[in-house]
Parts: C-alpha cells; sequence; structure tokens
C-alpha cells in the first residue's frame, strides 16, 4: 500500500491523524509462469487515500501498480504563502503568495535521487544503508526507525479498515 509514499508524506508534513481510503484489486486472476494454469488474485494492487495531519494540513493520493501511462509520479503542496510542486522529472517548483507564475528551485543531485531513485532498485537503497552506518559510527539514532515503521504500517493498515468500512479511520489504531 505505499508505505514508501506514507514515509514521505509524513517527512514532508508531519505525522497523519486520520485516513479515509479504498482499496482495489483491479486484475483479478494472473498466469502462472510455468503453466497454462490462471490463479486467483488476492491482494491490492490500487488504493486511494485522504490524510488529515495532526497540523491542519490535507493529503490525497493514489497509487497503482498496474496502470498503464499516466501523468506518473507528482507531490503538490499548497499553503498560505504559497505552493511547491514536485514533479516526474524530480524538479521542484515553487510560487509565492501573489504569483501565478511557477519558478523551478535548484535541486541537488542528491535530493533527486532521494525523490525519484536510481537506475536500479538497489541504487536508491546505497545511500540509505550509508546513512545508517554513519548514524552508528556516530552513536546517533537513525530515521527513518523502528518507532515511523510501526507508524507507517499503523496508517496503512488504517487505509484498510477505512476501505472496508467506508468510514474515515483515526490514528494512532486503538487496537
Amino acid at each position: 500500500l505505499g508505505s514508501h509514499y506514507i514515509d514521505a508524506m509524513r517527512w514532508l508534513f508531519g505525522e497523519v491523524s486520520a485516513v479515509c481510503g479504498r482499496t482495489y484489486t483491479f486484475v483479478k486472476a494472473r498466469k502462472l509462469a510455468d503453466a497454462d494454469e490462471w490463479r486467483p488474485v488476492d491482494s491490492d494492487d490500487a488504493f486511494s487515500v485522504m490524510l488529515a495531519f495532526a497540523n491542519g494540513a490535507e493529503g490525497v493520493f493514489h497509487l497503482s501498480s498496474v496502470t498503464q501511462g499516466g501523468s506518473g509520479e507528482r507531490i503538490e503542496a499548497y499553503g498560505s504563502e504559497g505552493s511547491l510542486y514536485i514533479d516526474t522529472e524530480g524538479r521542484l517548483l515553487a510560487t509565492k503568495k501573489g504569483e501565478r507564475q511557477l519558478t523551478e528551485v535548484p535541486v541537488t543531485k542528491k535530493m533527486i535521487m532521494a525523490w525519484m531513485g536510481a537506475d536500479t532498485m538497489l541504487e536508491v537503497f546505497k545511500p540509505q544503508a550509508q546513512r545508517l552506518v554513519d548514524f552508528i559510527k556516530r552513536g546517533q539514532k537513525a530515521t527513518p526507525n523502528l518507532y515511523d515503521g510501526m507508524v507507517c504500517q499503523q496508517i496503512m493498515d488504517a487505509v484498510v479498515r477505512s476501505s472496508d468500512s467506508g468510514t474515515w479511520v483515526s490514528l494512532p489504531l486503538k487496537d
């Protein structure tokens, strides 16, 4: 259910206080690789979620592992003093209150890699592994940590509960 996006939303906007979401299974069956047999799919391949943040901000996103084409990954943030956009090429665009024109904000290669990844999935994790080693060497607590993982899992569980019940689900979960 998009754990990396949930982590990114928490990192950008703070703690999530409630969610309302839907999960979908669009592909109902898949052919086995080594046989002419088809098996039913019992896992979600897409979801949509609205997030309420503890600071009053709101977020919305939809992810699918089966869509063809589409607009790709993009984050948009709107506030009282302006707006920020991160587009599919990793560009950071901004506009200030009272302005209409988006201006590209310079970003470093490190920032782009952190958002967009690299040529292979393994490359994405190399900087994270090095960062963890550096934290350990300095005797510092690393983030994200086990607590962040637990919060992310609670948010994903809350999205599933919300999809099942059709209602908003408050966080942290009570059970």
